[in-house]
């Protein structure tokens, strides 16, 4: 998250410049959009930290807690249909990454969602924790 609060400064602190230096509209333009985009793709990529996940069987969905921008749950839950989780899942040892399903140009699509595992204690069994 550091790098993506420092690409949303960097670009805002671009789109200044440009303005006081009057660079023109197609460049003050183009730095605005990647200011926005910037700070549009931190808040997705902050948002598939999975904090907090239910699953449902019930209702066949997952409910996802994300986090904010400094770490913390989020109040709000996020609410998938087990039908729009792509199969086979990444399992690495430091998270389980899953993706959903959707259209090429559904941006909520092209960030995986992580969610941390439990590391492994000097004993061979798993530590207390996500």
């Amino acid at each position: 998250s550091a790098i993506g609060i420092a690409s949303t400064l960097m670009s805002s602190s671009g789109l200044a410049y440009a303005v006081s230096m009057d660079l023109g509209a197609a460049m003050c333009g183009g730095l605005a959009f990647q200011t926005v985009s910037a700070g549009l793709m931190l808040g997705m990529y902050l948002r598939t930290y999975v904090a907090r996940a239910v699953l449902d069987t019930r209702r066949s969905r997952l409910l996802i807690t994300g986090c904010g921008l400094f770490g913390e749950p989020l109040t709000s839950e996020q609410e998938l249909p087990l039908m729009a989780i792509k199969p086979n899942p990444e399992v690495t040892d430091p998270y389980i990454k899953f993706a959903t399903r959707g259209a090429a140009i559904d941006p909520s699509s092209w960030i995986w969602y992580r969610m941390p595992r439990a590391q492994l204690a000097e004993t061979g069994a798993r530590k207390r924790g996500a």
